[in-house]
């Protein structure tokens, strides 16, 4: 029973952090500071109302470091989307997250206990599948979305055309011994080019980078619940924690925003 309630949750795990990103793929999200940081804003919101359906009982600064590191990844999340697309980086940076989160879940190590799976040839069959199949989709070119863009095309007296980009400012300064005008609709062509090899390395790099961050999120809560000597009241649940790790991400995020807002 215990099975399949964990193993029930762990389908809902998936659903939702699987679906998190797909609004930012759907519509213009910048660069993603400011998206990052509504994302934290409503994390933080629905951290306080477990909060206080626990009564307020329970925060820990320790755990804080969590959310710091969930952030950093957060960040890159949407950077990584716009170089590598959302299934391309999604699947790069979750296998790099199994890979870290793996390693001191097996082995222990920074005052972590060591949980082994109790069939250790089919979990690291598992990692390892997950590993080649990141290598793999590394060699997966991701496709822009065509762009459709209005264009204005004139005839001039000289019985020439130019054809401007009505969403750009060419269009002023313009316009002298004009006989005739039209519009067409037509596809940029050079919007729908394959990403540039340094873009991609670029996307890979935070995409691995993302990984790790997610992949160590959890250590810090996993650690205190580990030490009972040096955390004597921290309970054994993973809930009491949400609130402090969502302080932490919130925090971060609204550092990272607000650095970013002063340097652009």
């Amino acid at each position: 029973m215990i099975d399949l309630m964990g193993l029930s949750q762990l389908f809902i795990a998936v659903i939702c952090f699987g679906t998190t990103l797909v609004p930012v793929k759907k519509y213009s999200a910048g660069d993603g500071f400011f998206a990052q940081w509504i994302m934290s804003i409503a994390i933080m919101l629905f951290g306080f109302i477990v909060f206080a359906f626990q009564d307020f009982e329970y925060f820990n600064p320790h755990a804080m470091l969590g959310g710091v590191f969930w952030s950093l990844g957060n960040m890159m999340a949407i950077p990584i989307i716009k170089r590598l697309g959302l299934a391309l980086g999604l699947f790069i940076w979750n296998a790099t997250s199994c890979i870290f989160s793996w390693i001191p879940g097996t082995f222990g190590g920074f005052g972590i206990e060591a949980r082994p799976a109790s069939i250790m040839w089919l979990s690291v069959l598992g990692l390892l599948l997950i590993f080649s199949g990141g290598i793999m989709f590394t060699f997966v070119k991701n496709k822009p979305p065509s762009e459709k863009i209005t264009y204005e095309v004139y005839k001039e007296s000289e019985g020439q055309y130019k054809r401007i980009n009505i969403q750009t400012k060419e269009l002023t300064n313009f316009i002298e011994n004009v006989e005739e005008q039209s519009s067409l609709e037509t596809n940029d062509e050079s919007d729908t080019e394959a990403k540039s090899k340094s873009t991609k390395l670029i996307g890979l790099a935070l995409a691995l980078a993302c990984g790790f961050f997610w992949g160590i999120n959890l250590l810090p809560i996993v650690r205190i619940q580990d030490n009972h000597k040096e955390f004597p009241h921290a309970p054994k649940e993973g809930l009491p924690y949400v609130f402090s790790h969502f302080c932490g991400a919130f925090i971060t995020s609204s550092i990272g925003f607000l650095v970013y807002a002063i340097i652009k």
